[in-house]
């Protein structure tokens, strides 16, 4: 006879994340990986998914609402600095190529190839 499952999903950001729980193992307090678990503190079928499940997962909505803005924000930044960055070596090698000039004209009057 095959165990009883329960899944339960959570929204978290458009995405269905799901767990799948034993119940049989949920009632002996027996973890997957074969640990004790220890006592129950309260049952698994409380209305809020136990343990104040609900705001846990409204506080982890959050940080990753949180996580999600500074990473958008971090892209912008980094696309400035891609931008800079261009721009600089854009320069650099303006220089780069009027010095090599520069040196160029001087070694040809040293050596005499402009009269």
């Amino acid at each position: 006879m095959m165990p009883q499952r329960k899944m339960l999903q959570s929204r978290t950001g458009g995405k269905i994340m799901g767990v799948v729980i034993d119940m049989e193992l949920a009632g002996k307090n027996v973890m997957r990986g074969g640990g004790f678990s220890g006592p129950p503190t309260r049952g698994i079928s409380g209305a809020d998914g136990g343990d104040g499940m609900e705001a846990r997962i409204a506080k982890l909505e959050s940080d990753v609402g949180h996580i999600q803005s500074d990473l958008r924000e971090m892209k912008g930044d980094v696309k400035d600095i891609k931008k800079d960055a261009r721009e600089d070596f854009r320069i650099l090698f303006g220089a780069l190529i009027v010095v090599a000039l520069g040196l160029a004209l001087i070694m040809a009057k040293g050596f005499g190839w402009f009269n």
